[in-house]
C-alpha cells in the first residue's frame, strides 16, 4: 500500500472513530487484514468496507466487554454483601451461644491475638481466671451442633451490642471489643496498650 493510500486510510479512520489513538490502531488493524486477505493494493473504497467493519467489530467487543465488567462488579458486591450478612450471623450465634464474658475473651485472643496476660491486663482479672473462661468458650464452641446455635441465635442479644461485635472485628479494633464488655458485664477494663494495639494491627 502506497503513501498516499495509508494517509487517505488514516484520514477515513479518524472521521469514522473520533479518537487519534484508536484511529492509528484501526488504519493498523486494516492494514493487516488487507494483507491477510491479499488485498493491499485494494482500492479505497474497499479499504474503506475493511475497516468500517473492523470498526463495527471493536465497538461491539468494547460493549461486550463493558457489559461483562458491569456483571462481574455486581456479582462481587452481592457476593460481598451475602458475605456480610453470613458473617454477621455468625457473630450473632457466637452472641448468643457463649456469655458476654466468655465471647470477650475469645475474640481477644483467637480474633485479635492477644496473649492471656495482656487480656487479664486489659480486663483487670487474674491470668488464671482468663484461661479458664477462655478453655470454657471454645469447648462449648466446639460442642454446639449447627441446630443447637440456631436456636441459641433465636435469643440474639441487644442490636447495639451486637454491633459493637461485628464493628470490632470487621474494622479490627479491640476498642469496639472492649466497650462491648462495659456495656454488657464489666465495668473496669482498661484500654489496649499501644504495643498491643500495633500488634494486633500488624
Amino acid at each position: 500500500m502506497n503513501e498516499l493510500k495509508q494517509k487517505a486510510l488514516m484520514k477515513y479512520c479518524m472521521m469514522i472513530t473520533g479518537d487519534k489513538w484508536d484511529a492509528e490502531d484501526l488504519a493498523q488493524d486494516t492494514i493487516l487484514k488487507l494483507m491477510e486477505i491479499k488485498q493491499a493494493d485494494a482500492s479505497p473504497a474497499y479499504q474503506k468496507t475493511v475497516a468500517k467493519h473492523k470498526w463495527i467489530d471493536q465497538l461491539r467487543k468494547r460493549k461486550r466487554e463493558c457489559f461483562l465488567s458491569e456483571w462481574h462488579q455486581e456479582r462481587e458486591q452481592s457476593e460481598s454483601m451475602k458475605a456480610a450478612d453470613e458473617f454477621e450471623h455468625v457473630v450473632k450465634k457466637l452472641a448468643g451461644a457463649l456469655t458476654p464474658k466468655q465471647l470477650t475473651i475469645f475474640l481477644l485472643k483467637d480474633v485479635f491475638a492477644y496473649q492471656l496476660h495482656e487480656i487479664a491486663e486489659m480486663l483487670d482479672k487474674p491470668e488464671s481466671s482468663v484461661k479458664s473462661l477462655l478453655f470454657r468458650s471454645r469447648q462449648r464452641i466446639k460442642t454446639l451442633s449447627r441446630d443447637f446455635l440456631q436456636q441459641e441465635a433465636a435469643g440474639e442479644s441487644d442490636p447495639d451490642h451486637g454491633r459493637l461485635l461485628i464493628d470490632a472485628i470487621l474494622f479490627h479494633n479491640p476498642d469496639y471489643l472492649l466497650e462491648y464488655a462495659r456495656q454488657t458485664w464489666l465495668s473496669n477494663a482498661s484500654q489496649p496498650s499501644c504495643i498491643s494495639m500495633m500488634r494486633c494491627a500488624a
